[in-house]
């Protein structure tokens, strides 16, 4: 069971979540259990008291036995694989070089800082392989001036094409932990979005950017599992309604299951639902009401002036229109 917290910022709302992770067969699933605003002005900490501690102490085995299996598992499935171990050396070259650029007088020389990656910050690595990237040139000519080529990482090419490799994983967490407008009926378009970036992706510079985007093919599908309420979200949403990233065999089951939670929810709610009646729509065009209406315009057509006006005001008002 894990917690996640976090507070948009158009309201200032704070919401709590709780998750459940369970194994099924040898996959590691993950079920949301709930979602709700929570109210930070109240005490922070609470106790929770039982007086079921033996059964506690009965299940830790089998609970860290389990856990030892879950984390052996994805360490062994998830491994990068040895042809790829360079690219994990060029992230550290590069932790290294920004941390020597601010140790010495070497960042003040530069005409754009250099950003430090964050251990608990995975799109930080984004950004220093990007400011490292735009400043290669000139890093590259004060380290030689100083002799101290071997802080350069690199070559350029491959950093370019490494941050072209992830930079659709960082826009995809960016939108996708908006606050300030829904997100939900998106993952299933940007895990779609991910896996076809994955099995489609181009390497020309390195054999080992090769082999971490083949690994990449077999650890996002495996990760990436879009869950019955992301597809919920996408066909509710009306531009999605149609389930673009679905093939036309998942789409029935689709609409069948949302139609299903649709029906349960207004039973648990108790909404009252009408038989539907026909109505039959009247026409635009009604040729009885169009004859009355000619007949009574012609019945009641006279002329503008009185017939108990008298031929010499009848004269003159002829004669004022020939005037006009």
């Amino acid at each position: 069971m894990t917690t996640d917290m976090w507070t948009e910022d158009y309201n200032k709302t704070a919401f709590m979540s709780l998750a459940y992770h369970y194994r099924q067969g040898i996959t590691q699933k993950k079920q949301l259990l709930f979602c709700a605003e929570y109210d930070v002005s109240k005490k922070k900490g609470q106790s929770w008291k039982t007086g079921h501690r033996a059964s506690y102490v009965c299940m830790s085995p089998y609970k860290h036995r389990t856990d030892q299996l879950l984390n052996t598992k994805n360490k062994s499935e998830f491994k990068v694989p040895p042809a790829a171990i360079l690219m994990v050396k060029l992230i550290e070259e590069c932790k290294k070089l920004v941390t020597h650029s601010k140790q010495t007088y070497i960042a003040r020389l530069m005409f754009r800082k250099l950003v430090p990656a964050c251990p608990t910050r995975w799109n930080t690595n984004m950004d220093m392989l990007n400011s490292i990237r735009k400043n290669y040139d000139q890093i590259e000519t004060i380290l030689r001036d100083l002799d101290e080529v071997h802080f350069l990482p690199g070559p350029k090419t491959l950093l370019e094409e490494f941050a072209e490799f992830l930079k659709p994983f960082k826009d995809a967490t960016v939108v996708l932990s908006a606050d300030t407008s829904p997100t939900l009926h998106l993952v299933a378009l940007y895990y779609y979005k991910l896996r076809r970036h994955a099995n489609t992706f181009l390497v020309t510079t390195s054999a080992a950017l090769r082999a971490l985007v083949d690994h990449a093919k077999k650890v996002v599908p495996a990760k990436l599992v879009v869950d019955d309420i992301y597809k919920v979200a996408i066909f509710l949403y009306l531009a999605s309604k149609h389930l673009p990233v679905f093939e036309d065999h998942e789409k029935p089951a689709i609409r069948a299951m949302v139609g299903a939670r649709l029906a349960k929810l207004l039973k648990k709610l108790d909404v009252p639902v009408s038989d539907a009646v026909r109505v039959e729509k009247l026409s635009s065009f009604n040729a009885d009401e169009l004859l009355v209406y000619g007949k009574d315009t012609a019945e009641t057509e006279f002329d503008d002036v009185p017939e108990t006006s008298s031929p010499v005001v009848r004269q003159k008002s002829v004669a004022d229109l020939g005037g006009l």
